[in-house]
This record gives structure tokens, sequence and C-alpha cells, in this order.
């Protein structure tokens, strides 16, 4: 079953397509009988899952790889790659991500169309996080120059799975993608637009009833414990 599948998921990387469940298919089979994945599609099937980092599809291919290949010889230095790569990409470090990318692509085996993906990827984590973003950071962001910024997000646009991600306008050095509930959260009707000034009273507000509280407690305490040596 292993093998016949290893040919699909052969066929699909060669092709450039993304097929989750049939990556996961394959993985799943390998590990049921005990096979050793093929070290050019095992390392194939995480560049593509890594890709789409802001998913959790790159965590699902790895819950199926056991640890004794995930230790193996054969793959334990890619692996290391990939998740040092994975690890930047996660925590938003992209400019991070590049460098460390530049230096260590030559090591992993070719990925059709990772880099175009991975802009995608992270365009779409910076339209759902942010309603607008400097040209010039957004371009570090994507490794491309100034002048590239609208035609890659123009591509990102076409080739993303979230069809809420839209450019409102390319204006005053900055890039503004449309509103969503995420990069521009709103008050219900009946509420007042809440402020972080409103948020940061409240904690602040909070840590002191809680700084009196447990001062008041530890007085008692105290009261109660002069009060059991008087009685002695």
């Amino acid at each position: 079953m292993s093998r016949d599948d290893g040919t699909q998921v052969a066929q699909l990387l060669s092709e450039g397509k993304y097929n989750l469940p049939m990556f996961l298919r394959y993985l799943k089979s390998c590990s049921m009988e005990g096979d050793q994945p093929d070290k050019s599609l095992l390392l194939g099937i995480l560049l593509q899952s890594l890709a789409r980092f802001q998913t959790s599809d790159f965590t699902a291919c790895m819950c199926l790889v056991p640890s004794h290949v995930q230790d193996s010889p054969s793959v334990e230095k890619e692996l290391n790659y990939i998740y040092g790569l994975e690890n930047l990409l996660s925590c938003g470090l992209f400019a991070r991500f590049w460098a460390q990318w530049s230096s260590v692509k030559e090591h992993l085996p070719e990925s059709f169309h990772f880099e175009a993906r991975v802009r995608t990827s992270i365009l779409e984590t910076i339209c759902t996080t942010m309603e607008s973003i400097p040209t010039e950071k957004l371009a570090t962001y994507l490794a491309v120059s100034t002048d590239q910024v609208q035609k890659v997000v123009q591509n990102a646009i076409k080739d993303s799975e979230d069809r809420d991600m839209k450019v409102m306008a390319y204006d005053s050095g900055n890039v503004v993608f449309y509103r969503n509930r995420f990069n521009y959260p709103q008050a219900g009707a009946a509420q007042d637009a809440i402020r972080f000034t409103d948020v940061s009273s409240v904690i602040h507000n909070d840590v002191q009833r809680r700084g009196v509280a447990a001062a008041d407690d530890s007085r008692d305490v105290r009261t109660r414990a002069w009060a059991r040596m008087a009685e002695e």
C-alpha cells in the first residue's frame, strides 16, 4: 500500500501539486507497515506543508513520522534544517527565515513553488493581523525589493486559499488591506469602542485590588498568629 501511495505522492510533488490527504495517507501507511518513508518524498511533503505554516498541516505530517525515523542519520540533518525554518516562520521572524533559508536550501530537495507559497502564507498571516503595513517593512518580510511588492502581493492573492485576503490600496508608502474581524475588531452595537487604555486600566486596577487583598490577608494572618501567641 505504501509503495502505491508513494508513486502517487512522487507524481504530485513532481507536478507541484498539494494534496494533504494523500500526503497523510502515505505517511500513515509507512508508519503502520513499519516502512521507512522515501527520503525525497518525506522531505518534499514536509517542505510543501511547511510553506503553509499558518495552518496545522506541518504538525499533522510530523505527527505521522515516528521518532526512529526522525532520528535516522539519513534524514536527521535535513529535518533539523526544516525544524529551524518552521520555528522562525511560526514565530513571525520572516526576515530571519529568508536568511536561514538562503543558507540551507542547497541541502534540501527542490520544492516547486515553495518560496512563492511561503510569501503567500506570510501575506495571509499579515493581512489577518494588521490593517496596514509599511511597504518597506513588507518587502523585508517577503524578501523582495519595494518596487516588486505590488506584483508579489497580486500574485499571492491569486494563489491564496484565503478568499478574505484583499488589498484596498497601495498609498503613502503603505499596503492597506481590507478590514476583517481580526485586523479591525469592533465592539457590538450596544457597546462602546474598546481602546487599549481601557484594557490597561482594567489590568492595572485589578492588579492593585489583588495587591491590597493580598496585603489584607497577610495582616489578618499575622493578627491571628499574635492572638494565638498571646493566649498561649
